[in-house]
Order: C-alpha cells, then sequence, then structure tokens
C-alpha cells in the first residue's frame, strides 16, 4: 500500500502495532490485519528511497535512516559508510545490484560500527577484494568491524571473492559474509552464498621476531570476539578455501587458518545457530 507522506511498515494482527504478520503462516480462517506507516513529516528518520540517498548517509553517520523501498544501485561501486553511529532500519527492504571492490583494509557497506543496523537484506552483488599488505583486515559485505548491533540481516544469492598474500609478518585476516569481526552483537542474520577465497601465506621472520599469518572465516562472522555475542544465525553460503603454500627457506613463523559455518574463530558466545552450509578446501 502507498500514502502519500508515508513510509509502509508492514501488516500487523493487533490495533496497537506490536504482533508482525508474517505471510508464511498458514491462512486457515478469516484474519483482519492492521498497516502500519510512518509519517515522515515527523522528521525522526531520514527516509531513503534512491541509491543518492543511501551514499549520503556517510556526510551524516549519527543521524537515524529508513528505507522507504528497495535500491537498486544500477552495477554501481558502493562506497563503504567509514564509521556509523546512527540507526539504519531496512524496513525489510534490499540493497542490490552493486559492487564492492577494494585493495584498502577494510570493505563493506560499513567499515566500522557503532550503531544499529537492522532488516536489511543485500543481493545480486559482485565482492572482490585484493590485498597483499601487513596488518589487521577485514571484509564483510554488511560491515567490516562491528562495535554495535547488526540484527536481522541478509546476504543471499551472490559470490564473495577474496585473495590475498601474506608472509615474515604480523597479519590478522577477518572474513565473514555479515561481520567480519564482531566485537558487539549479531542477531537473526543469515548467509546464503558463495564465499570463494584464496590463501597464499606463509610465516617469517619481522624485526628479529617469529611471524605468523593468521586468517578467522566464517559462515557469518569471521571473528567473534571476547564479550561479543551471535544468536539465532543461519549459515546457507558454501565455503571454498584455495591453499596455496609459498615456498620458502628456511620456514620460520607459523600461518593458520581458522574456518567454520557460523563463524571462523569464537572467543565468546555462539547461540540457537545452524550451519546448514558446504566447506572445501582444495
Amino acid at each position: 500500500p502507498v500514502v502519500d507522506g508515508y513510509v509502509f511498515f508492514g501488516w500487523y494482527l493487533d490495533a496497537e502495532l506490536t504482533d508482525i504478520y508474517f505471510f508464511d503462516y498458514k491462512l486457515d480462517r478469516d484474519i483482519t490485519l492492521y498497516a502500519k506507516f510512518y509519517d515522515t513529516t515527523l522528521g525522526e528518520y531520514i527516509v531513503i528511497s534512491n541509491v543518492d540517498q543511501l551514499a549520503a548517509i556517510k556526510d551524516q553517520p549519527d543521524a537515524k535512516y529508513l528505507l522507504a523501498c528497495d535500491i537498486n544501485c544500477h552495477g554501481e561501486q558502493l562506497r563503504p559508510i567509514n564509521v556509523f553511529s546512527g540507526e539504519l532500519d531496512g524496513n525489510g527492504y534490499k540493497i542490490f545490484d552493486f559492487s564492492i571492490s577494494e585493495t584498502t583494509s577494510y570493505a563493506a557497506f560499513i567499515n566500522t560500527n557503532n550503531g544499529n543496523v537492522k532488516n536489511l537484506s543485500f543481493t545480486d552483488f559482485t565482492y572482490d577484494i585484493l590485498t597483499s599488505s601487513s596488518g589487521t583486515k577485514s571484509y564483510a559485505i554488511v560491515c567490516a568491524i562491528n562495535n554495535g548491533t547488526i540484527e536481522n540481516c541478509h546476504a543471499y544469492d551472490s559470490e564473495m571473492r577474496i585473495s590475498y598474500t601474506a608472509g615474515q609478518i604480523e597479519y590478522n585476516l577477518c572474513i565473514g559474509s555479515i561481520v567480519g569481526k564482531n566485537i558487539g552483537h549479531v542477531k537473526a542474520c543469515t548467509s546464503k552464498m558463495l564465499m570463494n577465497i584464496s590463501s597464499n601465506t606463509y610465516g617469517g621472520v619481522y624485526g628479529g621476531h617469529l611471524g605468523q599469518t593468521r586468517t578467522d572465516i566464517g559462515g557469518v562472522v569471521g571473528q567473534n570476539s571476547d564479550g561479543a555475542s551471535i544468536d539465532e544465525c543461519i549459515n546457507s553460503s558454501t565455503l571454498i578455501l584455495n591453499i596455496t603454500a609459498k615456498d620458502q627457506t628456511p620456514h620460520w613463523g607459523s600461518s593458520y587458518n581458522y574456518c567454520g559455518g557460523i563463524v571462523g574463530i569464537n572467543y565468546s558466545n555462539v547461540d540457537a545457530s545452524i550451519n546448514n552450509g558446504d566447506f572445501e578446501v582444495t
């Protein structure tokens, strides 16, 4: 339904608009549904209806945003929001037909989230990362590093391709479809896509110390840090890890790849989550 000056929020079973109706429920009786709308004149949210308004979030990253429709990016590159501290309610809509292609340390729709992102899907995109430099890196579709809350967000029907080389130096790479490194809360998120990761790493000596290269790869979250949480998430993605051993003599230091369906490596809590995905190492 469309009403001028309002954004449709969904159908509810009660006049108080607290009990949302899902259309996958079995309908075996007559019911009354109530439409929930947001009055745009109230000014609580900045309403997003096109790709230009979506890109403008980075200019006011502490505000509250509401999607009024699906956002078609028409194949254009999605420029990341560096640090987000506001609220983004996708309202059940999706962002689609975009690309993410970076050689930087972080690549996602939001590089660092300190706010709340919810009810949003990402689909029909291309994600290509090629990296070889040192340091800590984090890659995902929704959020590279999450300090806040990511809830009811989904990535599906696309391919995530990452190729990286590292050695002789301290190196930690976190890769997930929804969040790369989680320090906050990830809830009710799903992933159903292809994650194609090519790893070419080796340990070495750096500054007189033995180096370590480590990669954390998960279907939903790469690394779930101490004090963070993952709840009610489902992974249905296929994760393919292509490992190339780089010949170096002598072989000093160490190289690790930690992989999992929901999370690559977990230091905290993962509750009520299911992995239906496939995992291959070549």
